[in-house]
């Protein structure tokens, strides 16, 4: 069935004739255009819009056949549209309106038209400009720029190892440390010695990636600021003071909650880490003597929380607790009722830690002395370009590098992950 469009002459008369055969007086071919019925709303629109202008009477664009029966105002239009580079004459006398590619649209409107909605053509000079803007125009209507908003943060929490007094290599007991007699540490030698060498530091081995891998939830400390009054009056009215921040930065505990495999590895880590702990209380198990003399806790570790952007690799926050060592294991996932099978347990363990440091670099380089890191700084990108997707999830060992942004001295952060060769069974 032929469809019929709306016209208008050069006499001004208006009619409905059909596409597959009418051409106007200038010869153009309008057969692909279709009747578009408007709305009051839309009549009012253009009204104002156009006849206050005093744009002619003439219509001169074509709507596509997608979007027939939407509202002119559908951003589906608006978008065909301008990216088309179209404009819409309406006549006040028409109950309907054409569209066709003919006046194209200015590209000054265009980027006014992005600015009024915040969105920016150019392309950013930093990534902190959307915040430096803030510091200089006011915005009156609230409206959210667009990348402003944090919308995908991912969170990484990388253990450092402690350095028990348990291995002398990866597949022998310390002899000074009295573990010999010991069934529990005997048992997970033979059973699984990695277990025993996720709490020792051998050949400059410092991550523990077998708790980062398993982490599935942490929860920041709060920081606060210690205040006081002075000066009270009889009526009550007092000035208040800030003291300082030590307290909120100093020992304290968290908890951290892991998703346990079949075997339940991190459990036992964790019992194997407080045992080696209470028979260093007891005497029972003896660290190493340059420990002893020099009064140091072998058995504190600590644990690196960087929380990177929507990339996965700008850090935008990064903070690291030390003297780390786990007090309380909640057992009850492992419990059983008839009707309620275990299935993927998961565990909440308490640490307690010396102090804390937030938004300090030196966190990096500390972090990159873990990481062992060398010249040769080849690491794995988060995207694959030859696979036009993600790279592969497993990785060696992560460590920071700076980069400067272009265009300004702006330094940001990026965590990268050495390359490393998967084992061939997996």
């Amino acid at each position: 069935m032929a469809k019929k469009i709306a016209y208008i002459n050069s006499s001004g008369n208006t009619g409905l004739v059909s596409s597959s055969s009418w051409k106007d007086s200038n010869n153009n071919d309008h057969s692909n255009a279709f009747n578009y019925e408007l709305s009051n709303s839309e009549k009012e629109f253009y009204d104002d819009k156009y006849q206050k202008q005093k744009t002619p009477q003439t219509i001169s664009t074509v709507l596509n056949e997608e979007t027939r029966g939407s509202s002119i105002f559908d951003s589906r239009f608006f978008s065909e549209m301008i990216n088309n580079r179209r404009e819409i004459q309406y006549n006040s006398d028409l109950k309907s309106m054409q569209i066709s590619p003919k006046i194209e649209f200015s590209e000054y409107d265009l980027r006014k038209l992005h600015k009024t909605l915040n969105i920016y053509d150019t392309p950013y000079k930093s990534d902190t400009w959307q915040w430096d803007k803030s510091t200089e125009f006011y915005n009156r209507f609230k409206v959210q720029t667009l990348d402003d908003m944090l919308s995908r943060g991912f969170g990484h929490v990388i253990f450092i190892k402690p350095k028990c007094n348990i291995l002398d290599t990866k597949s022998t007991l310390s002899s000074s440390s009295g573990l010999a007699n010991n069934q529990m540490f005997v048992n997970a030698l033979h059973n699984s010695p990695s277990l025993l060498n996720e709490l020792c530091q051998l050949n400059r081995d410092t991550f523990m990636l077998s708790l980062s891998n398993k982490a599935t939830n942490f929860n920041v400390n709060e920081e606060f600021l210690a205040d006081g009054t002075y000066g009270k009056t009889y009526t009550g009215h007092q000035v208040a003071y800030g003291k300082n921040n030590i307290e909120s930065q100093t020992a304290s505990q968290m908890t951290i909650d892991f998703q346990d495999d079949r075997f339940l590895h991190i459990y036992q880590l964790h019992k194997l880490w407080i045992e080696y702990i209470s028979g260093c209380y007891r005497g029972t198990i003896l660290p190493k003597t340059s420990d002893i003399i020099n009064k140091i806790l072998d058995y504190a570790g600590g644990v690196y929380y960087i929380l990177t952007a929507e990339d996965g690799e700008t850090i935008i926050y990064w903070e690291k607790y030390y003297g780390l060592f786990p007090t309380n294991i909640s057992s009850d996932s492992l419990s059983w009722t008839k009707d309620s099978p275990i299935s993927a347990p998961k565990f909440s363990v308490t640490y307690k830690y010396s102090f804390r440091k937030t938004f300090d670099p030196s966190i990096f380089v500390e972090f990159n002395h873990n990481a062992n890191i060398s010249s040769d700084l080849d690491y794995v990108p988060v995207f694959d370009k030859k696979l036009g997707h993600v790279g592969q999830s497993w990785v060696g060992v992560p460590y920071v590098e700076s980069e400067t942004t272009d265009g300004s001295n702006e330094v940001v952060y990026k965590l990268r992950f050495k390359k490393k060769q998967l084992p061939s069974f997996i």
